[in-house]
């Protein structure tokens, strides 16, 4: 569970510490002009909403640990690689990466606290992993103003 947690939080914290990274000039350092920065925001949810139908594939012919554990350190991959970005290509490149690993997040995390917690249970333990949603925007926001 602790997991699951926490990998969510550090997605939710991605997301929202792109927004606050404009702030401090990512525009600027990237050459990204007109609606570049737009697009590279909204290209995890792009990437999400086309690669739904194949992670739903799948999702059903293997194995929910495996899974997990491939999708998670490809995402972990992708967000370091955006820190290589030196341009609008790259950075599109590397935020559809994110969201086309992170397509099959939220219905393996719902899979795997089905798989290892009674039904009484499970509500409490999603609840556990979507307040970190909150928590990140939080943090996020603590820390740019702290910058």
């Amino acid at each position: 569970m602790s997991l699951l947690v926490w990998v969510y939080f550090l997605q939710i914290y991605d997301k929202t510490i792109f927004g606050y990274g404009n702030s401090f000039g990512l525009s600027a350092d990237l050459h990204l002009v007109n609606q570049q920065y737009s697009l590279a925001s909204s290209m995890t949810s792009i990437a999400t909403l086309a690669w739904q139908p194949f992670s739903a594939f799948i999702i059903v012919r293997f194995n929910p640990r495996y899974l997990m554990t491939i999708f998670v350190f490809c995402w972990g991959t992708s967000a370091a690689c955006m820190a290589a970005s030196n341009g609008v290509a790259s950075l599109l490149a590397t935020r559809f990466l994110l969201g086309l690993f992170e397509a099959a997040n939220i219905p393996l995390f719902s899979m795997l606290t089905a798989s290892w917690y009674r039904r009484a249970e499970q509500p409490l333990r999603v609840c556990a992993w979507f307040i970190t949603n909150s928590a990140a925007t939080i943090v996020a926001a603590l820390v740019s103003y702290g910058l």
